[in-house]
């Protein structure tokens, strides 16, 4: 087995565990192994340029293949364990087995 191999074996594992995912739906679709949810801070400073940063959902390549339809920009996206609704902004493939999906409020 290659590194790649046993670097994506964890990843399914930690997904599949979920410890640090949480349960996430895209257009009423459930996701297998969840997705890993961020909201960063974002502070604004007098005087100071402002960066912006979306909240993102990362999920597994392989979960966003399963589903039977493809997701698709403006797909709402159910965050179960939050009881929150956001919808798909754009999708990022990392190249690396993961996908981190834009979000945005409705």
């Amino acid at each position: 087995m290659s590194l790649r191999d046993d670097l994506m074996q964890d990843l399914k594992e930690i997904f599949a565990s979920g410890e640090i995912t949480e349960a996430a739906a895209i257009a009423g679709q459930e996701l297998t192994g969840g997705g890993i949810f961020r909201k960063p801070f974002l502070r604004a400073e007098v005087g100071v340029g402002v960066a912006s940063s979306e909240p993102t959902l990362t999920v597994l390549d392989e979960d966003l293949a399963a589903l039977p339809l493809a997701a698709a920009r403006g797909d709402q996206v159910d965050l179960l364990d939050r009881g929150e609704t956001w919808y798909l902004h754009e999708q990022q493939p990392g190249g690396n087995g993961m996908t981190v999906l834009i979000l945005v409020e409705g």
